[in-house]
């Protein structure tokens, strides 16, 4: 499985060698330039994820999902739908 990340039109990045850990989708992270600008918003969620605090957590994932990011599967161009993405470095993990 190879997924593109974007937003609207961009190229945030590309999900690679996907494997599954049910509820999981574990993937090495491939990013573009285009990501530069929203990592410290990942970087922000996954600490607070860390750190148990989950009402802080869903504000800074709110925030996330008002970007409209999309996960698109390269083989056949669909959208995968509503998910719940985590990016840390090269890492990446999803599910829907």
């Amino acid at each position: 499985m190879e997924l593109f990340l974007k937003r609207g039109e961009e190229l945030v990045g590309i999900l690679r060698s996907c494997d599954t850990d049910f509820p999981w989708v574990n993937c090495t992270f491939e990013p573009t330039a285009a990501f530069d600008e929203l990592q410290p918003l990942f970087e922000e969620e996954l600490g607070l994820l860390d750190s148990d605090k989950m009402e802080e957590w869903q504000g800074v994932y709110d925030r996330i999902l008002a970007l409209d990011l999309k996960l698109i599967d390269r083989k056949d161009l669909q959208d995968i739908g509503d998910f719940l993405l985590h990016i840390r470095g090269n890492k990446a993990w999803f599910r829907y």
